[in-house]
C-alpha cells in the first residue's frame, strides 16, 4: 500500500529460497506495524496500485509465491 514499496515482482527476483506473508489488515498498517515488520526481517513489497482486501490479498499473494518459488 506504500508507494515507495518495491513491486512484489522485484523483491521475487532475488531468488529467495522461501517466503513468509505478512498481510496487513483493513484499512492498513500503521507506520509502528511496518516498522515492526521490517524489524522482524520482513521485506516490504507491493502488489500493483489497486488496494485488495485481506481475503483477495492472501490468494492474489500465494499464487504469485507459488509461481516464483517453483520455478
Amino acid at each position: 500500500e506504500r508507494t515507495s514499496a518495491r513491486p512484489l515482482r522485484d523483491v521475487l527476483t532475488e531468488r529467495i529460497p522461501q517466503a513468509v506473508l505478512a498481510i496487513g489488515p483493513e484499512g492498513g498498517w500503521t507506520d509502528e506495524e511496518a516498522a515492526a515488520a521490517v524489524t522482524a526481517g520482513f521485506r516490504e513489497a507491493s502488489m500493483g496500485k489497486m488496494i485488495l482486501r485481506t481475503e483477495t490479498a492472501v490468494t492474489a499473494a500465494l499464487a504469485c509465491l507459488n509461481f516464483a518459488l517453483e520455478g
